[in-house]
């Protein structure tokens, strides 16, 4: 939830759209409290399965190849939704830090390579810390 949208995207959404905005804080302390809950048993299982991805409890839990098929998809469609407002916020953020000196498009590609740098270096687990 913190991340460069929460820096850009909430401050911007608030001062246009006012109080609707509000909707961000009981929406985090849901996904707190779901994370809470589930977090701790989905994690057990997964040590003691060796899961690698939130797919692999799926495909253990149903063994079906369609639906597996059919989560990864709707599991990756919000991953990308969030991923080009990163690289936009990003872009915007430092493109603002240098006052204008460093093109938008050029902080995302910058973004992109330090991304895809740490990936092939350290794994997916480089990434996300």
């Amino acid at each position: 939830i913190y991340s460069g949208y929460t820096v850009t995207g909430i401050p911007a959404e608030a001062y246009e759209s006012g109080f609707t905005s509000l909707r961000w804080l009981p929406a985090t302390l849901v996904i707190a409290t779901a994370h809470t809950l589930f977090a701790p048993r989905l994690r057990r299982i997964a040590v003691e399965r060796a899961y690698i991805s939130p797919n692999d409890f799926i495909k253990d839990r149903f063994r079906s190849p369609v639906l597996t098929l059919m989560c990864t998809a709707c599991m990756c469609t919000p991953q990308v939704l969030y991923c080009s407002v990163q690289f936009r916020s990003f872009g915007e953020n430092l493109h603002g830090l240098t006052l204008g000196k460093l093109e938008q498009w050029v902080a995302r590609v910058l973004l992109g390579i330090i991304l895809l740098s740490m990936e092939l270096i350290g794994g997916m687990k480089s990434v996300v810390l």
